[in-house]
């Protein structure tokens, strides 16, 4: 789009224009001057002189048709006796929407939109001999008017009093000015109205239904749309008592975050309910209560009655920061029901996605109808909607009205806050008057209870003593069971270790004598004494743990050797189940800080048992290294497809001895301390094992622990 000349461009066009006019009339002088000295030269200076003259002429109006073609400046030149145009150039034809050649031997009075202005221009002509940025009311060649302003210079063309003529469009200027007056005056009507509702009192004195009737046709009024509605949702943030299900509430975060699901589009049920006394709207998860409806058209309200809509359809749109209210667009053609206790019957569209603009949707069923729909807040939360509906032509709703209906939602809320008010304080008031009948007999009953409650304290106080001695005598055997069991083991352990020695040295011997048959007994023996040996370790470790006395010894070790230690270990008992063992390692394990005995008592635990309840199946072992909470750490995950646990099973499988049943003992044996052990060693270092089990399937125990265990 060209941009348009200033005014002051325009003056140096003109001046410019008239400059050469008066070069070229100059010239024109001089050489009639010349031409009248010389009549005594012969025929043929004359005509030689002529033609000269006619030429500087011709070049001279050719400057100045150049000139005037080239400026982006409607121009024209007209006879000032008559307004006969001699001149124009292509911008005021495109202007005027004339043909230039049409244009030219038309009359200026012919654009003039009232001709009676144009003898006010030449006077201001006639005055100083020229005309600078006057406005002036003009029409094009179709009639059509629109205002321009013209700067003017008197001159001589062609031998005739003429006037040199520039024109500036001020349309686009005009058209501003327009706008800016009809929003002054609208600011002004919704200033006034929004200083009248907040005059009234009836917003504060608790008439919900006389409050909102003002607010509605104000609304209609100053808006000047054809019908204002007030709609309310969500019961559990305003109690207005109003018979909804309050299974059935809605909020719009609800809609926002479910805007993929499709509503059923099936119209409700019909019901019959006669404490019914204000308009619902029963969708699914979703009640609407039309609080108040005000049709300018008819000026008449539909409240507190039944109001029948065949369909209802609602988008949500984000709303950009600082915008008044959320849009949600709504198509609903409300008419009274002929039966106040009739149900209403309600057709849901699927919710629209949430979009990326704010805006008022189209309404695509009602192409005459444009609706602006603004949210009612209480408390930060969205209560209900504030709808207006202009009917006819299509309506871009301007910044300053949906300012102005963003203040009547507010005043709505103001009114709903002061009906919940009065509310308030009826049941207040109510409660007070209930509470004063009952204090007399209350005192009586509180006097015996006091009575009551002293004997029950001194009973409790009593028996809490008895319960702290209880305690303390507990905490004590417990200690001394700790004590005697670590005394015990330690103990037992020494003899254990002699006949495991023993056995070992007979079996040797029995060897080297060639006495193969003592050497299954001796077996048995060392077996036998390791087995007990490792059950008084287990005793052991959970009494140290038990009496807080378990310590850590952290150190830095290969994790990958560690585990290549175990799998050796227990290379026996993978063969003798008939097992496969399957190791997998992620690269980056490397070194782990941490209890070397314990995690490699850990392993080996969860290991042996995968194996020894897994027979001709496979075991897979499994250890990597993840960030996770903001540390490093390592998952051993130890899977075997055994004989598995029931549910009730793995209830109590990390207690101290419990095994997953009694046939589970007697088959595989065991003392049902390892698991325990193990979990407890875990939460020492802060970590910990879970558990995954299917009966008959397998199961999989997951250790999680840090890689630098904190000291």
């Amino acid at each position: 789009m060209q941009e348009e000349p200033s005014r002051e461009q325009l003056l140096l066009d003109v001046q410019r224009l008239s400059a050469e006019l008066e070069n070229l009339k100059r010239e024109k002088s001089d050489l009639e001057i010349l031409l009248e000295t010389t009549t005594e030269h012969s025929d043929t200076m004359e005509a030689h002189l002529l033609g000269q003259a006619k030429l500087a002429v011709r070049e001279s109006e050719q400057q100045f048709r150049a000139i005037a073609s080239a400026t982006p400046v409607p121009v024209l030149v007209s006879r000032l006796s008559d307004g006969l145009i001699l001149y124009a150039n292509a911008q005021l034809a495109s202007l005027l929407n004339i043909p230039l050649e049409e244009l030219i031997g038309c009359c200026t009075p012919d654009f003039y939109f009232n001709p009676a202005d144009r003898p006010l221009v030449l006077d201001a002509l006639a005055q100083d001999g020229y005309l600078q940025n006057y406005e002036l009311h003009c029409k094009k060649s179709d009639g059509t008017p629109f205002w321009a302003t013209i700067s003017v210079q008197s001159l001589l063309f062609n031998g005739q009093p003429t006037a040199l003529c520039a024109l500036y469009d001020l349309t686009q200027r005009k058209e501003a000015e327009n706008i800016l007056q009809e929003s002054e005056k609208r600011l002004r009507r919704q200033s006034l109205a929004l200083l009248q509702l907040g005059r009234q009192r009836t917003l504060n004195s608790g008439a919900l239904t006389v409050g909102i009737r003002e607010i509605t046709e104000a609304a209609a009024r100053t808006l000047e749309v054809e019908k204002v509605s007030v709609w309310l949702y969500n019961r559990d943030r305003f109690g207005t008592g109003y018979p909804i299900d309050p299974q059935l509430n809605f909020t719009h975060r609800a809609i926002a975050h479910n805007q993929k699901e499709s509503l059923d589009t099936e119209a409700a049920a019909p019901e019959e309910n006669e404490s019914v006394n204000h308009s619902q709207f029963k969708i699914p998860n979703l009640k609407l209560v039309c609080l108040d409806l005000y049709d300018r058209t008819h000026e008449h309200h539909l409240s507190r009655q039944c109001i029948s809509a065949s369909d209802l359809k609602f988008s949500i749109l984000d709303i950009e920061d600082g915008a008044p209210g959320e849009n949600i667009s709504e198509d609903n053609d409300l008419e009274p029901a002929p039966n106040t206790h009739n149900s209403i019957e309600t057709n849901l569209c699927h919710l629209s996605s949430i979009a990326e603009h704010s805006g008022v949707l189209p309404n695509k069923s009602k192409p005459n109808s444009s609706i602006l729909n603004v949210a009612i807040r209480l408390g930060g939360q969205i209560v209900g909607i504030l709808s207006l509906e202009h009917i006819g032509a299509p309506r871009q709703w301007a910044l300053e009205e949906r300012t102005f209906a963003d203040s009547l939602a507010n005043l709505v809320a103001l009114a709903i806050e002061g009906f919940e008010r009065q509310r308030a304080q009826e049941a207040l008031s109510k409660a007070k008057a209930q509470l004063e009948m009952t204090v007399d007999q209350r005192t009586a009953q509180l006097t015996a209870t006091n009575q009551l409650l002293r004997s029950e304290i001194a009973d409790r106080k009593r028996a809490e003593i008895a319960l702290q001695e209880a305690l303390h005598k507990a905490e004590a055997a417990s200690r001394a069971k700790s004590t005697f069991l670590a005394n015990m083991s330690h103990e037992l352990r020494t003899p254990l270790n002699a006949i495991i020695g023993y056995s070992e040295m007979l079996e040797e011997e029995a060897l080297d004598s060639g006495l193969d048959d003592f050497i299954p007994d001796t077996q048995k023996i060392r077996n036998a004494g390791k087995h007990l040996l490792t059950l008084i370790n287990d005793i052991l470790d959970l009494s140290k743990i038990e009496a807080g006395r378990m310590e850590l010894y952290l150190e830095e070790f290969d994790l990958g050797n560690l585990i290549e230690e175990v799998v050796e270990t227990l290379q026996p008992l993978v063969e003798k189940n008939h097992n496969q063992l399957q190791v997998s390692c992620s690269p980056n394990l490397e070194i782990m800080y941490a209890d070397l005995t314990k995690v490699r008592q850990i392993l080996f635990n969860l290991l042996s048992n995968a194996l020894k309840f897994t027979e001709g199946g496979t075991v897979v072992l499994s250890a990597s290294r993840e960030p996770a909470r903001g540390s490093d750490w390592v998952y051993l995950q130890v899977s075997d497809t055994g004989i598995g646990m029931s549910e009730q099973q793995q209830q109590g499988l990390f207690q101290p001895f419990m095994q997953g049943d009694a046939s589970t003992t007697r088959k595989y044996g065991g003392t049902g301390l390892g698991l325990a052990i193990s979990r407890l060693f875990c939460q020492i270092m802060g970590g910990d094992i879970t558990l995954e089990s299917q009966l008959g399937v397998g199961s999989t125990f997951t250790v999680q622990l840090k890689v630098k265990v904190d000291s």
